[in-house]
């Protein structure tokens, strides 16, 4: 295959519908990660929002700065002082 599309209607010749049933194809998506790492990602988050909940002095708010238009609408709500934490 060369990355074409391809459309199937009731002008498709009886051939090419017996090919392409005949095909397996695997619709599964792919995972990019392990389960592993997203274990890890999953335990990370809560330390940071158990981080933010302990000690939020250490953590700026950028909620009404995204609001006001201040920083990017991506930007992270909230940032450790200390650079090691984004949520």
């Amino acid at each position: 295959m060369d990355g074409e599309l391809l459309f199937i209607n009731s002008s498709t010749p009886k051939w090419q519908q017996d090919k392409l049933d005949s095909l397996s194809i695997d619709l599964k998506p792919e995972l990019k990660h392990s389960t592993n790492d997203l274990k890890k990602v999953k335990d990370s988050s809560l330390a940071l929002w158990t981080d933010i909940l302990d000690d939020p002095k250490q953590w700026t708010d950028y909620r009404d700065s995204k609001r006001d238009g201040q920083v990017n609408p991506r930007f992270p709500d909230f940032k450790c002082k200390d650079g090691n934490g984004a949520l």
